[in-house]
């Protein structure tokens, strides 16, 4: 009994492994299709190309053929004349007579002003008319509103040792004498109310 079980198992063995050799030798051994290329499609031909017109070997319809001069010199025809070509053309220009158009005359530039005259600084004073008189030099002895306005402007720089009367006596010419001194105004006479002390005085008051 044990070999009759090893015998069936090598049978079954053998014969797998038959069937399985077969098998492998149909696989191998059968025939292989041919290989067919695609269809290609048939290729479209086009409309034929137009030849181009033939040229007549005869003249134009409406020309007439060169004739033949004497001597074998051929001649050919004259082009038509074209309408309007004859005609004389039209004078567009001036008629006679007619005057000629002058351009406008050009813009004249502005004149300048004249300059004006300078005046002079010391015009001379006009006919009929009395100059400035120069102010007057005081002395000792003199009167008047002149003297009046000296002795007040005295007494307003500090010097009250004149009155204020309107007569030039010893006080008063005292006092311009000081006046002099304090101010070093040595041009008109010591004691003399003259135009460089006049001028001292009256620029301060």
């Amino acid at each position: 009994m044990r070999w009759t079980g090893t015998r069936l198992g090598v049978a079954t063995a053998l014969a797998a492994l038959g069937l399985f050799a077969a098998a492998l030798v149909h696989f191998f051994t059968r025939p292989v299709p041919p290989f067919e290329p695609p269809p290609i499609p048939p290729h479209v031909a086009g409309p034929p190309a137009a030849s181009p017109p033939a040229v007549p070997d005869g003249p134009a319809p409406g020309t007439s053929a060169p004739t033949s001069a004497p001597g074998g010199r051929s001649t050919a025809p004259a082009p038509p004349s074209s309408p309007g070509r004859d005609t004389p053309p039209r004078d567009v220009g001036v008629p006679a007579g007619t005057p000629t158009p002058e351009p406008p005359p050009a813009p004249a530039s502005p004149t300048p002003p004249p300059p004006r005259p300078s005046e002079p600084r010391d015009a001379a004073p006009e006919p009929g008319e009395a100059p400035e008189a120069a102010p007057a030099v005081l002395a000792r002895g003199d009167r008047g509103r002149e003297v009046l306005d000296l002795q007040r402007r005295l007494r307003t720089v500090g010097i009250h040792t004149t009155p204020v009367d309107g007569v030039y006596g010893q006080p008063t010419e005292a006092a311009v004498q000081n006046y002099q001194a304090l101010r070093g105004v040595q041009a008109d006479p010591t004691g003399v109310y003259g135009p460089h002390t006049r001028a001292a005085l009256e620029g301060e008051t």
